[in-house]
């Protein structure tokens, strides 16, 4: 498994927390799912529901991602167009997937 935390962003009552791995098979299984609820304690959400939000998108490892404000995270999202130019080099690409945490009462 090489689920990992790439984002981590709270908004209101709600915390969302992406995740990155090899595929979307990885990305969007139950182990993900788990993988980002055990994280909600370390931001404070402990009794926090979950959910996921969208579905996976591609990312290309090697160049910036422009949703970073602080300009520091590697992985672009890919268009359509990319995903043909990326698909010769495996170990550029990643699969990310948001999962949305909602404080509980």
């Amino acid at each position: 498994m090489s689920l990992k935390i790439v984002g981590a962003e709270e908004r209101g009552e709600n915390l969302f927390i992406t995740l990155e791995g090899n595929g979307v098979e990885e990305v969007t299984s139950a182990n993900a799912r788990k993988f980002a609820y055990d994280a909600r304690g370390k931001y404070g959400f402990a009794n926090a529901g979950i959910e996921a939000t969208g579905g996976p998108y591609p990312v290309d490892k090697t160049k910036k991602d422009p949703e970073d404000q602080k300009n520091e995270r590697m992985g672009r999202p890919l268009s359509r167009e990319e995903m043909a130019e990326i698909s010769g080099r495996k170990d550029d690409l990643a699969y990310r997937h948001v999962f949305k945490l909602t404080r509980g009462i």
